[in-house]
């Protein structure tokens, strides 16, 4: 690592670039987590604060130390911040542009041009939800020990000390995320070309380790077989759709999203659509590349081949359930978006050192404005999962849950009123009885009960319904009964989904565990929208109809 940080004393275009890079991350330092993943990954991992628990992982996980880093990070750091942990991704980045600096600039007379193309690599906008997304930390991780393994492979002598120090590597790279199986099966080449006598040792320990890695996922691809009634031709169409994507957002970063939509079935849909045309067009650009470019032909073969290797486990050509979502996501460009990265760079050998100036402003100066406006998306949940238009509910609903998560809760009731003419009542339903509890987030039913224990008259009028239907439905039938007897005394009590008769045959019940799936019933005062949606819900469960009626027609006008 000394030798790789000591080339940044002699490159001014590697430090303009690496401050560069620093400065479009560093705001993220003040956004918070991402809806997806970084709750179950980070903030639910903060349970685990023995060193002892450390060990866990490696029995429920196939990434252990992934998750032993976000424990390790919960016990120094908490989980009350991102900044920790979203500074060691950006660290982790600016590392792994160094090493790749220091893999591209063996040639010397080329240093410029490495510098140049390991710019691209920090500054281009498809790396920003690997750097940004905390739980993609994976990603970098993997990608870092790959890059120090195929450092030391090719730039030191090739024995058997060497070669046992990568594979270690690799080894360390795969249990974090196993995206580096590919690298060993490209390094092979190397090696036959520059060692023969280690090229079998490596082959029979890449074949053995991706037998064990394919052992350990059979069961989800199996399941992923029968969801999207896969077979060998149909995956291929659509690992050549998801290769155009890839390739599309690598050369053209204008339209990245969070969510790509990018189905099975959906990739099979574009083969009838103009589409095609468009992606197939993005797959040949390289090819006709390669095609005019005879002096570095075998290099650029080499560098799209790389790509095709590190990439082709994500684009559906061996399906997983995550597939059901999109067989397209950014993350999964961050190791193989390297091999591209040379590609770029033996492209760029051909230019005339005069022009080195103009060609980094040319390419640098879009890619910077691409990432800062990328980066700016990411500083809260809502905000990258917006879209001008929802071609589908899960994005939809995504977009709702994730308003509520940051706070926006009118509108997200705004959005729910407006997109949801069309959808299920029971979606909806879900949906406004979230916004309804978030609005209560500091409010828990627990904590009233608590104080209802102490003095019940300090507990809001409003909330003894809330607190009686919760009480009933976990069970607490003493607290159920007092805070019944409340209710009946208060302006709320048709907010109550049971009587003392449904109570004591609960009780009754209660050891043969028969249980009742509700939902607490929002205020009038509080949400009239939603009070209106459950009308005809709500109204059978109460005792009193004709009251409820009369009061429903008071406050909202429903007849």
């Amino acid at each position: 690592m000394k030798k790789i940080l000591n080339d940044l004393k002699n490159n001014e275009y590697l430090k303009i670039s690496l401050i560069i890079t620093l400065i479009i991350y560093l705001p993220s330092l003040y956004f918070n987590f991402f809806i997806f993943d970084d709750n179950h990954n980070i903030i639910l991992n903060s349970r685990v604060n023995e060193l002892t628990d450390l060990l866990l992982p490696w029995s429920k996980s196939k990434i252990p130390l992934s998750y032993n880093y976000w424990q390790i990070m919960n016990i120094f750091f908490g989980t009350e911040s991102p900044a920790p942990f979203r500074f060691i991704n950006i660290l982790l980045h600016l590392f792994n542009g160094l090493i790749i600096y220091k893999l591209l600039s063996q040639d010397k007379t080329k240093n410029t041009i490495a510098a140049i193309s390991t710019s691209i690599f920090l500054l281009h906008p498809v790396v920003v939800q690997s750097v940004v997304w905390l739980s993609s930390a994976r990603e970098l991780f993997a990608t870092f020990f790959t890059l120090l393994a195929t450092y030391l492979l090719t730039n030191n002598e090739i024995n058997a000390k060497s070669l046992s120090k990568a594979l270690i590597l690799f080894a360390i790279s795969i249990t974090f995320k196993p995206i580096s199986v590919a690298a060993p099966i490209i390094l092979l080449i190397y090696i036959y070309k520059n060692k023969k006598e280690f090229f079998f040792p490596l082959l029979s320990a890449t074949l053995i380790v991706n037998s064990l890695i394919f052992y350990a996922y059979y069961n989800e691809i199996l399941k992923a077989l029968n969801i999207f009634d896969y077979n060998f031709l149909k995956s291929l169409g659509v690992s050549a759709i998801s290769l155009s994507y890839y390739i599309r957002n690598y050369f053209a970063p204008f339209f990245l999203e969070y969510n790509y939509n990018l189905t099975p079935t959906n990739a099979i849909d574009s083969y009838s659509s103009i589409k095609i045309l468009i992606n197939t067009a993005f797959i040949l650009l390289p090819i006709i590349v390669i095609y005019f470019q005879k002096s570095r032909r075998k290099e650029l073969s080499l560098s799209f081949f790389s790509f095709i290797i590190l990439i082709a486990i994500n684009t559906g050509i061996i399906p997983f359930n995550h597939q059901y979502i999109s067989t397209v996501a950014d993350r999964y460009l961050y190791l193989p978006s390297i091999a591209l990265i040379f590609f770029i760079y033996y492209f760029l050998c051909q230019i005339s050192p005069k022009n080195y100036l103009k060609l980094s402003i040319v390419i640098l100066a879009p890619l910077m404005l691409l990432s800062m406006n990328e980066v700016s998306k990411w500083k809260t949940s809502s905000q990258r999962l917006y879209k001008s238009k929802f071609t589908n509910d899960l994005d939809l609903f995504s977009y709702i849950n994730a308003l509520i998560k940051d706070g926006m809760l009118e509108k997200a009731q705004k959005v729910s009123n407006t997109q949801f003419k069309s959808k299920s009542f029971s979606d909806e339903l879900n949906i406004e009885l979230s916004i309804f509890q978030e609005s209560y987030k500091n409010t828990r039913s627990e904590d009233l009960i608590d104080v209802a224990h102490t003095k019940i008259e300090d507990v809001p009028t409003e909330l003894y319904p809330l607190l009686a239907n919760y009480s009933y439905h976990n069970n607490n039938f003493y607290m159920a009964r007092l805070t019944y007897v409340y209710s009946q005394k208060s302006d709320f009590k048709y907010l109550l989904d049971f009587d003392m008769d449904k109570l004591l045959e609960r009780e009754k019940r209660y050891n043969d565990k028969i249980l009742k799936e509700v939902t607490l019933i929002p205020l009038m005062q509080k949400n009239k929208f939603l009070s209106k949606r459950i009308y005809n819900i709500l109204r059978p469960i109460v005792s009193d109809k004709e009251t409820y009626d009369l009061e429903i027609s008071k406050q909202l006008n429903i007849k």
